[in-house]
Order: structure tokens, then C-alpha cells, then sequence
């Protein structure tokens, strides 16, 4: 492997299949793996300085991976087909992802990863339509219709407008 500072690249064909690898590395900025096929359960969790991530061969990403990683703004593994529970949760800057042959907008809003397909404006909330990823199984995505409302930093999630534009007032008006 090689490193310099806050970049790790893994040349060789590796697998991480081992619990909390990578966790709490709080000068890692960036990680390359050409050759990483498989990445197991608990995997750069705290890892706030981390803005890329790139794994060109990766086909599988396990459960709970890339939590609360405050900087990651770009994940692209163009391979992948398997896609684990409760990734990305927290990584409230996350904009870009690449999962297999999907390339995705998105945004990470009350620990939830949603797919972004049209955004608008009105009254100062924005309102976003689009998709929970819950997971992948075999390449195929497992989503979840939803609009996603936000103003002054609250977010709400519903299937329904009405209701999502309900819980962001609710949440601002109980602010303390």
C-alpha cells in the first residue's frame, strides 16, 4: 500500500472483512483501493476528515459502513451490486454517489441518504422529491419514495408533502 498524508492508497487486492476497520481515523482524507473487492460490516465509521473515497473492483459493502463521516462528499465504487443496511447514515455532506452503473445526486438529511431527483424552492423550504436507499441486492437498489423538506438546518422526511411540510415546522417551531 502506499500513504502520504491523509491519502491511502491500497494497490493490492485486498478485502476488508474485518470489524471497524478504519474507525475513528480522523487524518484520512482520502482512500483509493484499485483492486478492493469486498468490504465486510463496520468499516470507516467517525472518520471526519474523509472527502473521497474510490474503489474501482468493489462489488460488495456490507452493513453500518461510512458513519458519520462529516467531510465525504464523493463515493464511487462503478462495480458495485451489494449493498449492505444502514450505510452512509450522518455524512451530511455526502452530494455524490456511484453505486454500480447508478450515478446518484444526493443528500444525507437525519441520518437517511436520499436520492435526489428534482429540487424547487418555495417560500424559502426547499422541497426535494426522490428516494430513500435503504440497500442493493444483485444491482438492484431498494428505494423508497419520499420528499425531503428543509429550512434553517431541519429536515423532514414523508412519503406525503403535507406531512413532511407538518414535521419541519413541528421541528422548528420546538427548537429550543
Amino acid at each position: 500500500f502506499g500513504r502520504r498524508a491523509g491519502h491511502f492508497l491500497l494497490r493490492h487486492q485486498a478485502s476488508l472483512q474485518i470489524d471497524d476497520n478504519f474507525k475513528e481515523c480522523r487524518a484520512l482524507t482520502h482512500f483509493e483501493a484499485p483492486m478492493l473487492t469486498t468490504i465486510g460490516d463496520f468499516n470507516f465509521r467517525y472518520c471526519d476528515a474523509l472527502t473521497n473515497f474510490k474503489a474501482p473492483e468493489l462489488v460488495l459493502l456490507g452493513d453500518d459502513n461510512f458513519i458519520k463521516c462529516d467531510a465525504l462528499t464523493r463515493f464511487e465504487a462503478p462495480e458495485l451490486i451489494t449493498i449492505g443496511d444502514y450505510n452512509f447514515r450522518a455524512c451530511d455532506v455526502l452530494t455524490e454517489v456511484q453505486f454500480g452503473q447508478y450515478q446518484y445526486a444526493v443528500k444525507s438529511a437525519d441520518g437517511l441518504l436520499t436520492i435526489i431527483e428534482k429540487s424547487k424552492t418555495v417560500n424559502g423550504i426547499e422541497i426535494h422529491s426522490g428516494y430513500i436507499f435503504n440497500d442493493c441486492n444483485e444491482g438492484v437498489p431498494d428505494l423508497s419514495e419520499t420528499f425531503l423538506v428543509e429550512k434553517d438546518g431541519f429536515f423532514a422526511h414523508s412519503k406525503k408533502i403535507e406531512k413532511a411540510m407538518e414535521a419541519l415546522e413541528f421541528k422548528r417551531a420546538a427548537k429550543p
